[in-house]
């Protein structure tokens, strides 16, 4: 009996690995302004999500390409997105109607245009910025020291996006020698 019981306790126990913890879900509402079919995302303008974040526009990824299908620009719908700890998606999408797309946003994914990124070794450029107190901050009159920062992000618990930053810039501060 006792070997019955430890070979079911094994049994539940090895069911359990690796699997991915179940996400929390949140209903959204809004309207579709772009859609990206070959990297899985679509751009929706987007109420509040209650319980998890404020009315903006951003990308979501899908993991099912099938929730693309048939959706064009100018879609109003509701969804579900799931989210995890490690990632965010969109886990179901239904079509509610059609609007014209509005005249004050974007209605295409946001590009990076006209910025030359910096290569290791590169001198940071002369620009000026603002600390946190108003005070300026010149990136090229810190005295030889290197210079980091990062910005603080209100408005985004998504995990793949501002947190995830945030870690990153973590692990680059403890990896520089004080």
């Amino acid at each position: 009996m006792m070997r019955w019981v430890a070979a079911l306790l094994t049994v539940i126990a090895a069911g359990g690995c690796g699997r991915e913890p179940s996400p929390a879900t949140y209903p959204l509402s809004g309207q579709i302004l772009a859609i990206r079919a070959d990297t899985q995302e679509v751009l929706i303008r987007h109420g509040d999500i209650v319980g998890f974040m404020p009315g903006m526009t951003m990308p979501f990824k899908v993991r099912d390409p099938r929730l693309l299908e048939g959706r064009t620009a100018g879609d109003l719908i509701t969804a579900t997105l799931s989210v995890t700890d490690e990632a965010a998606w969109i886990s179901a999408l239904t079509s509610t109607g059609h609007a014209p797309l509005p005249a004050d946003g974007p209605r295409e994914f946001p590009a990076a245009t006209g910025i030359s990124l910096l290569g290791p070794g590169d001198p940071a450029p002369d620009t000026e910025l603002s600390a946190a107190d108003g005070s300026p901050v010149s990136l090229t009159a810190s005295g030889g020291r290197v210079t980091a920062m990062t910005f603080i992000y209100t408005r985004c618990p998504l995990p793949e996006f501002c947190p995830l930053m945030d870690r990153r810039f973590a692990e680059v501060q403890r990896a520089v020698p004080r």
